[in-house]
């Protein structure tokens, strides 16, 4: 447990060392990557270009189907009878 505690702090440490070294960099070095880019540059490539159109796009499926309840229940009075009057 307390090997784990070491490297949980040491790892902050580590990222910012490595961020300021980075931010440190010659200026020579930086400029002379930049000629050399800029004499490598490849040519464009051809690119096909079209407007935009706003359409309509169905989005139906038609399936045949049989449709069964999940569960049927028959109702059937208590008593025989007619009922004459509410």
């Amino acid at each position: 447990m307390v090997t784990i505690m070491k490297y949980l702090k040491t790892i902050p440490v580590v990222l910012i060392s490595g961020l300021i070294l980075s931010a440190c960099s010659s200026k020579k070095e930086s400029a002379t990557l930049q000629n050399s880019d800029a004499s490598a540059e490849k040519p464009a490539a051809p690119v096909k270009v079209m407007t935009l159109a706003k359409s309509k796009i169905s989005r139906t499926i038609d399936y045949t189907a049989t449709i069964l309840p999940f569960e049927e229940v028959n109702m059937a009075p208590s008593s025989p009878g007619r009922i004459d009057r509410i």
